[in-house]
């Protein structure tokens, strides 16, 4: 799990901003969830499912990262695409919500 707010420059680029930020974190690790004002989490441990990677949505832009071996990225600049990777998020946040209830 990389920590976004590890360096002082994203940290503080992070909490500046007025936008909010969710965040799916899988992790055995939930005491080392980053805590920002602008961050809401819903934390679940990887027994739950092995995530490698990331997908992030910000405006029209979509990025795709994974954390295995060499790290990869891949942005993508589309507002269709952007809106169904959106939806996919919102309704895994949905999800996750109720996931979060049921897990000790």
């Amino acid at each position: 799990l990389h920590d976004p707010t590890a360096t002082e420059e994203h940290r503080s680029g992070l909490t500046e901003r007025a936008r909010k930020i969710r965040a799916i974190i899988f992790t055995d690790y939930p005491e080392k969830t980053p805590q920002l004002p602008n961050l809401e989490t819903r934390v679940l441990p990887l027994a739950l499912m092995d995530v490698h990677g990331e997908m992030t949505v910000c405006g029209n832009r979509v990025a795709f990262f994974s954390y295995e071996s060499d790290m990869i990225a891949l942005e993508i600049h589309s507002p269709a695409i952007a809106g169904t990777c959106r939806a996919a998020l919102e309704l895994a946040w949905k999800t996750a919500g109720e996931l979060t209830k049921k897990v000790p």
